[in-house]
């Protein structure tokens, strides 16, 4: 029943917004409606401008025909997964409202312009460093950085906003990871 595969759909998507990790998704040609909607539930939402930069995933795949948008409007729905809430953390009102209104495909210079692709890297140098630039940082360092941004993200007392951040720096503190860092630090 549709209901129920959207209930799925919705709690599978929850469980990608909330992951503790950074999430990058990678645009690959067509990405309308659900597809769309995955999109939304990352952290950073990248595009490459050629096959010739991927060296991370298969260039055969690779598809330089970049939709984005959601088209469910035009056939009598409304995006049902998170599309209608999560787009205002990409753009603004005025702008959301024109992509899930319209019923649209965007072209990628579209979409990078109206801030739902975040990176649209030229080379596959650009790319692999934006990756590694993850990578090679601390995994408690990531997960409480990202943690603390989105709990301070729809808070608007600024001490509030202060108290989530604090709180989130102390985890990382008195870490192995830390101390590791300024011993290699202080040996430079």
């Amino acid at each position: 029943d549709t209901l129920g595969s959207l209930a799925n759909i919705n709690r599978c998507f929850d469980i990608i917004e909330n992951l503790q990790v950074p999430t990058i998704c990678l645009i690959n040609g067509a990405t309308l409606g659900g597809g769309a909607e995955l999109a939304l539930c990352c952290d950073i939402v990248v595009t490459v401008a050629s096959s010739k930069a991927l060296s991370h995933i298969d260039k055969y795949h690779y598809n330089k025909d970049h939709k984005i948008g959601f088209p469910e409007v035009g056939l009598g729905i409304i995006p049902g997964a998170g599309g209608t809430y999560r787009i205002f953390k990409r753009m603004s009102q005025g702008v959301a409202k024109h992509w899930i209104l319209s019923g649209r495909k965007f072209s990628l210079e579209e979409a990078f312009s109206d801030g739902f692709v975040d990176f649209n890297f030229q080379n596959s140098e650009d790319f692999n460093s934006f990756i590694d630039s993850f990578l090679s940082n601390s995994r408690l360092s990531l997960v409480a950085a990202k943690a603390s941004m989105n709990k301070s993200y729809l808070e608007l007392d600024r001490k509030k906003q202060r108290l989530i951040e604090l709180k989130e720096y102390k985890k990382t503190l008195d870490s192995p990871d830390r101390k590791e860092a300024l011993r290699k630090y202080k040996g430079k």
